[in-house]
């Protein structure tokens, strides 16, 4: 009976026999040991923050169709997002944020994708960052600094007019009690040290610390 069967619809039959093999394998995936899977998927990760740190926007989304997570990190927390902020790849980070990426995720030195642009001095990522609603006032976990503060001490005026303009605190201390109007007044940076004074002044006594 079987015989006939193959011989009237071997295209179906052969059909059936495929879909059959990928239930298979779906299955053992799922049954595999959980490390097995978890070492698989930081593989998976790895490939994707290789992408965005090149800027490879397709490849970068083909992983995330594959159903891997947006926020993935590797070792060292670094997700897709602070590739692409830290490397300068407008487009990826574009379609990163479209897929949700999270801006305020930070890596083991506490570091977000906002202070890695400005880190690099990537005056139009970190304007996209801030478009989307990145917070200015985090600080790093090893020495306190914020993004104002690192923007200050590579003299970046222009990053510290957008930083300034969505609401960074100038008077922030960083772990050692210098703020970014220190590292600016200690450069000898005339421009960015009477900008940063500006804006301190003109700042709300309120909000203060």
């Amino acid at each position: 009976m079987s015989a006939t069967l193959f011989a009237r619809f071997p295209r179906l039959i052969g059909t059936l026999c495929a879909v059959s093999l990928i239930l298979v394998m779906y299955l053992l995936y799922l049954l595999l040991d959980p490390h097995q899977r978890s070492a698989r998927e930081t593989r998976a990760a790895a490939v994707m923050l290789e992408a965005a740190a090149r800027g490879d926007t397709h490849e970068v989304t083909r992983a995330l169709d594959r159903g891997l997570s947006v926020n993935s990190t590797n070792d060292c927390g670094w997700s897709a997002l602070m590739q692409a902020a830290a490397h300068g790849h407008p487009d990826t980070l574009e379609a990163l944020l479209a897929r949700g990426a999270a801006l305020e995720l930070r890596d083991q030195a506490g570091y977000s994708a906002l202070m890695l642009a400005v880190v690099n001095d990537q005056q139009q990522i970190t304007a996209m960052l801030l478009g989307a609603g990145a917070n200015p006032q985090l600080a790093d976990t090893e020495n306190g600094w914020t993004a104002l503060i690192w923007a200050a001490r590579n003299g970046n005026l222009s990053i510290v007019e957008q930083l300034l303009q969505a609401g960074a605190n100038p008077q922030q201390p960083a772990s050692d009690g210098r703020t970014a109007i220190d590292w600016a007044r200690e450069a000898s940076q005339a421009d960015l040290f009477n900008r940063l004074q500006s804006a301190l002044e003109n700042r709300p006594a309120t909000s203060l610390p």
